[in-house]
């Protein structure tokens, strides 16, 4: 895998979902261990609507349910998710490296295994989102999407695009890994620039490993095909511009 100057992930994530909700006491428990480390916290809340008829007259009754917490770090560069049904490590940009962010996720599986014991998963999930930046000039916006990434759409010349998003779905790329890859034209956060998405959500949904040691393992598979993946759908010009020194 080559290092980049300038890795253009906006972010990260690695996410566990469970066969088995964890009950309301558990998510506060583990909450309340992580604090520390994640000190801003936002609860997060869902909606039941009930209906209700009665002589006729249909009454709505609303109910709101924890379903979990939002905490953060103090430099808002890292965000956990707790929720009855998974838990989610997310790193914004700047992304430190791998290993960091491993350990992060270690460190939150361990202190779940504390409060709540083994829990079967049903999902292992790997996220990185990724902006490819492209300097323009001011009077223009267009770019060649295929100078910057090897997959996307194809269109005849005389079509002017002002926008476009495509997604492919791989249910078995290696093994029980599957991926899914969505690219897109976005609005650029930086002047005269126009940017380019590459979405890869790697997952897997059968054959999961239950044990912490086994898990690891197979994020670490993850991230080799992520990366390989990430090499072939980019194009030298990309790889020029997360090398270009910072102005």
């Amino acid at each position: 895998m080559n290092t980049y100057k300038r890795p253009p992930i906006i972010e990260a994530a690695i996410e566990i979902r469970f066969s088995d909700q964890l009950s309301e006491k558990e998510v506060d428990k583990l909450a309340k261990q992580l604090k520390p480390l994640y000190p801003l916290e936002t609860p997060e809340i869902g909606l039941e609507v009930m209906l209700h008829m009665s002589s006729g007259v249909t009454q709505s009754l609303n109910k709101e349910t924890k379903l979990g917490y939002k905490l953060q770090k103090d430099n808002f560069e890292e965000l956990l998710l707790i929720h009855i049904g998974k838990v989610a490590v997310l790193r914004q940009a700047p992304y430190p490296n791998w290993d960091t962010f491993l350990e992060s996720f270690k460190t939150v599986w361990s202190a779940l295994y504390k409060t709540s014991g083994f829990r079967k998963i049903s999902r292992i999930g790997l996220r990185y989102i990724n902006r490819i930046d492209v300097p323009i000039s001011d009077n223009t916006d267009l770019i060649n999407i295929s100078d910057f990434l090897t997959i996307g759409i194809d269109c005849p010349e005389k079509l002017h695009l002002d926008g476009y998003q495509a997604s492919m779905l791989i249910n078995s790329y290696s093994g029980n890994i599957g991926v899914s890859i969505r690219t897109a034209t976005v609005a650029s956060p930086l002047a005269n620039h126009a940017s380019i998405l590459l979405d890869q959500d790697l997952f897997v949904e059968v054959d999961l490993p239950q044990k912490s040691d086994g898990i690891i393992e197979k994020l670490n598979e993850m991230r080799v095909i992520k990366n390989d993946i990430f090499e072939s759908t980019i194009t030298d010009k990309s790889r020029a511009l997360f090398n270009r020194e910072i102005v």
